[in-house]
């Protein structure tokens, strides 16, 4: 992981090309510095999760902010998602979505199933939002299984 200034009161924690998953990580340093931030050991206004950085924002010191998190080493494991789990959760959100775009028939074909089972294994999925991104109301989702990962 990679300490990098942004502007003169942030930091951004660059997970990129990780080991583990850059994902993963990114998500054991945002439980890790939610967690911190909540002991008040870390003074930051806002730490924004991303696909594969966090940024810390509206610290007072950043330098000694990224001595710090040298120091720091989140765990990627089921403990990093329990401390995440320790923050109020709001409830399940259902979106209602249409199923109708052109690609489902390639998606089909790539999963090697018809389209109904498509259907029936997203529908299926528990999506957790990670971040959201640049365009209004436009989440990032985890949670489809590795199985399921289509080529870009």
């Amino acid at each position: 992981m990679r300490i990098r200034p942004v502007g003169a009161h942030a930091l951004l924690l660059d997970c990129a090309d990780a080991d583990p998953s850059e994902a993963d990580l990114v998500e054991a340093w945002r439980a890790e510095l939610w967690h911190r931030r909540d002991q008040g050991d870390l003074a930051a206004v806002e730490i924004v999760p991303a696909a594969g950085t966090v940024l810390l924002d509206g610290l007072t010191d950043p330098a000694a902010t990224a001595e710090q998190l040298s120091r720091w080493a989140p765990a990627v494991t089921a403990a990093a998602a329990a401390r995440a789990d320790e923050r109020p959760h709001p409830a399940e959100v259902v979106v209602p979505v249409d199923f109708d775009g052109p690609d489902l028939p390639v998606v089909a074909d790539h999963w090697r199933v018809d389209v109904p089972a498509v259907l029936r294994r997203l529908t299926g999925t528990r999506f957790r939002v990670a971040f959201c991104g640049f365009a209004p109301g436009f989440p990032y989702l985890t949670g489809l299984p590795a199985d399921l990962a289509l080529p870009r």
